[in-house]
């Protein structure tokens, strides 16, 4: 790797970051004023809600790429807000299964609605095929660096 592509890769990674503090610093102003929720806990909701079946703390935790100890306290103040119904699992009683209640559902079709209206908001000078194409390189880009990270067997 030569010195311009390490500053393409460190520029890329630089303007992700931005981008992504910006956007859910938008996203997280509707969530919250909107329906009181934020950005960390609509993912979890949206996770439960696309995923049939059960799912447990570690499913959504990898699902996010994250840690079921990161997902913990979202369970919490999504169970504590009637929004998500955590029980122990008929598989294993050290697992919980996770699953949406009615206002959870209703919450996550409004939070989608809001993610919609602000998205247009904020790239609405961008033509639609251009957000496409964007949109599909993040996933090469988002596949690749998954691949790279799993440990080796």
């Amino acid at each position: 790797m030569n010195v311009k592509n390490r500053t393409e890769y460190g520029k890329l990674w630089f303007d992700a970051r931005k981008l992504v503090t910006m956007v859910e610093r938008a996203f997280e102003r509707r969530l919250q004023t909107e329906l009181g929720i934020g950005t960390t806990l609509y993912l979890v909701l949206s996770v439960v809600q696309e995923q049939p079946g059960s799912l447990n703390q570690r499913d959504v935790a990898e699902l996010l790429g994250t840690t079921p100890a990161t997902i913990s306290r979202q369970l919490e103040v999504g169970t504590g807000s009637g929004l998500l119904l955590v029980k122990v699992s008929h598989a294993s009683r050290r697992a919980n299964d996770v699953s949406l209640t009615a206002a959870g559902e209703r919450a996550v079709e409004r939070a989608d609605a809001i993610i919609v209206e602000e998205s247009g908001r904020l790239w609405s000078s961008i033509p639609d095929h251009e957000i496409t194409s964007a949109t599909q390189i993040i996933g090469r880009i988002l596949s690749a660096a998954a691949a790279a990270d799993k440990p080796p067997s």
